[in-house]
């Protein structure tokens, strides 16, 4: 899902001279190490991006997609990210990056891989997710039915045992790669769901995700945007940034995105929850 230049508009204004060479440089890296070493040394120089064109990052944002498709190939019912440590430390690195580029700049709906991205984590309040007393419904029978209405699934935790790619395979048949995508995700989230730190990186990127969709759309549908900012959402994420700094190593991760997803409601111009953001950021 690349960015294709024949239906991005044309840039404009000139970019300027700092930021221009800082694309080239990204964009003449030869091998993927080094590509992914010039984007994790982008991120600490956030101040040169200024408020860009996403365009203008087209041919380095193919690449990222490319590594990450290359993530994803499927060995043995595994994702190659799942176990090549370098796979997963460069898909990281690029997902962070990615999410600050979507921050710093503009005319970002040309990205079409953002629309795959979403997802809620239902009936849990997100301060619950960092804490290690939490409380957890069972998780355990669940029931998938895809989203047709015409396949319905009870899953048992000794069902979703086995390698990830493997149960969904022997599950999914049949359906469309929407619901085999949901499944996954569900099943990804649910069978590790009682270990903290997992649902940590769940947190991270769900805040992620939801920032990065609201970036990407110019002129969001306010339904979409409500599902994804319901009642009491925003009072969720502030609390998140009140939760100790070093309670646990991800807090820090946590709280930026946290911070990155209050801004990108910000940028929607929607008074009333920038009120209620800022209120209770403050108490």
């Amino acid at each position: 899902m690349k960015i294709d230049h024949q239906n991005s508009s044309s840039c404009n204004g000139e970019l300027p001279p700092l930021c221009a060479n800082l694309i080239e440089t990204i964009k003449n890296a030869t091998t993927v190490e080094r590509f992914i070493e010039e984007l994790n040394r982008a991120r600490d120089l956030q101040a040169v991006l200024g408020k860009t064109e996403l365009s203008r990052w087209a041919d380095v944002l193919n690449r990222c997609d490319e590594i990450l498709e290359d993530a994803t190939v499927i060995q043995n019912h595994e994702m190659k990210v799942d176990k090549c440590p370098v796979t997963k430390y460069n898909t990281i690195s690029i997902l962070r990056f990615t999410g600050l580029l979507f921050d710093c700049t503009s005319t970002r709906r040309i990205y079409a891989s953002t629309d795959c991205w979403g997802g809620k984590l239902r009936n849990l309040k997100m301060e619950d997710c960092v804490r290690t007393d939490v409380k957890l419904p069972p998780l355990f029978p669940f029931t998938f039915t895809d989203s047709k209405a015409k396949n319905s699934i009870v899953f048992e935790r000794h069902m979703v045992n086995q390698p990830l790619l493997k149960v969904v395979d022997e599950f999914a048949t049949g359906m469309t790669p929407e619901d085999r995508y949901s499944l996954l995700a569900r099943i990804r989230m649910l069978r590790n769901f009682q270990v903290r730190e997992h649902r940590m990186q769940c947190l991270i990127v769900r805040l992620l995700s939801i920032s990065t969709l609201i970036y990407c759309k110019c002129q969001p549908d306010e339904v979409q945007i409500s599902a994804l900012l319901y009642s009491g959402f925003i009072e969720e994420a502030v609390a998140l940034l009140k939760v100790d700094l070093n309670s646990h190593e991800l807090m820090d991760p946590i709280q930026t995105e946290a911070l990155r997803m209050l801004c990108s409601v910000v940028s929607l111009e929607k008074v009333s929850r920038f009120a209620v953001a800022l209120r209770n950021n403050l108490l």
